[in-house]
This record gives structure tokens, C-alpha cells and sequence, in this order.
């Protein structure tokens, strides 16, 4: 439990200067981040930091899920091609 606590807090350093970064230069950049920093400067009601953080967090595990789920699919569909059929599927 104790490697979770480090390895978030680490992810949450590295979002936050990340955030830093990109709210030091708005408008800079074309990446879903940089539009967020730069809408939320134009928004009465503005995200805090944490906010966006959490929202640097969402985009990680997005990004993390669509690929492993890409692969898996493309790893999938290539031994169904090599073998000319469906691998066996089991239900629970």
C-alpha cells in the first residue's frame, strides 16, 4: 500500500508541474490539457488546481485504458488471422 501512496504522489508532482507549466504558456499548446487551461481561464467559475490535476489523472487512465484495449484487440484479431479461427471463448 505504501509503493500506491509514493507512485500517486508522484504522478500527482508531475501533473501539477505539468499544469504549472502549461498555465504559464496559454494558448500554446493544441493538446486537450492546454484547451482545458485555456477555456477555464476564460470561465467565471474557474477549476481549481487540484481540479485540473484530477482531470491530468482521468486523462492518464483514459489514455492507459484506449491503448491496453487497442492492443488487446490487435493481438486478438492477429491469432484469429494466423490460425484461420476463432480462439475457444469461455463463459463464466
Amino acid at each position: 500500500m505504501l509503493q500506491v501512496a509514493r507512485a500517486r504522489k508522484s504522478i500527482v508532482q508531475q501533473a501539477k508541474k505539468l499544469v504549472h507549466d502549461k498555465e504559464a504558456q496559454p494558448g500554446v499548446g493544441k493538446d486537450i490539457l492546454s484547451l482545458m487551461i485555456a477555456e477555464n481561464g476564460k470561465a467565471e467559475g474557474k477549476l481549481a488546481e487540484m481540479e485540473l490535476v484530477d482531470q491530468c489523472m482521468t486523462f492518464l487512465l483514459a489514455g492507459h485504458e484506449t491503448t491496453s484495449t487497442a492492443v488487446s484487440s490487435c493481438l486478438s484479431w492477429a491469432y484469429t488471422d494466423m490460425l484461420g479461427t476463432t480462439y475457444p471463448r469461455t463463459t463464466p
